[in-house]
């Protein structure tokens, strides 16, 4: 009987030294999973002034053809010049779906998926002491502790990025919302020039 005890003991240790080295493992992924993150967000952090010029470029081509449209006496070459209008309104809506692919699906998804794994997570490490009172070797123990440590200084990086970048994100909605009502005046105009 103390022979089979002796055998399972050795098998949970076996096994809670193999569920530490793993969770290390995973947190080193995170820990990497989040540093690419926060380079690819902060680069396309960069470009939101060139998609808001985009949006303004667009915008400025549509009140330029109204207007050109509103100077037209003939008929066919308003109704051409609204069709222009309308081209132009759609490739503002193309401007849209890419911030949404860049910022919504590219960003935004992996941030939140990022988010709630550090948030689902205590950022208890333990002590040296409690992790061999369970039966850690020295070499998991020092495995653990640096991967821990790593994903508990990632969080705090990665936690104030991410509220920026939702921010942002944010700030783009309402600068993409206000263009479109613009957009979609302009063409409203065109059409009643027509």
């Amino acid at each position: 009987m103390y022979f089979g005890v002796e055998r399972e003991t050795r098998g949970q240790v076996i096994a809670y030294n193999a569920k530490l080295l793993n969770l290390a493992q995973q947190y080193r992924q995170t820990v990497a999973n989040a540093e690419n993150w926060i380079a690819n967000a902060q680069a396309h952090a960069k470009f939101i002034p060139n998609g808001k010029a985009d949006y303004d470029k667009i915008e400025s081509r549509m009140q330029e053809l109204v207007g050109r449209e509103r100077r037209t006496l003939d008929g066919v070459t308003r109704s051409q010049i609204s069709v222009a209008v309308m081209q132009a309104d759609i490739a503002g809506d193309q401007v849209d779906i890419q911030v949404q692919q860049v910022w919504d699906f590219g960003i935004g998804d992996p941030g939140v998926q990022l988010e709630k794994v550090f948030r689902g997570w205590d950022g208890n490490c333990g002590t040296d002491r409690e992790l061999k009172k369970q039966g850690a070797t020295d070499q998991t123990i020092e495995a653990w502790d640096g991967a821990c440590k790593q994903l508990v200084a990632e969080r705090a990086k990665f936690e104030p990025i991410f509220r920026q970048m939702g921010q942002h994100r944010a700030d783009l909605r309402v600068f993409q919302a206000i263009a479109k009502t613009h957009r979609k005046e302009l063409v409203n105009e065109a059409n009643r020039l027509q």
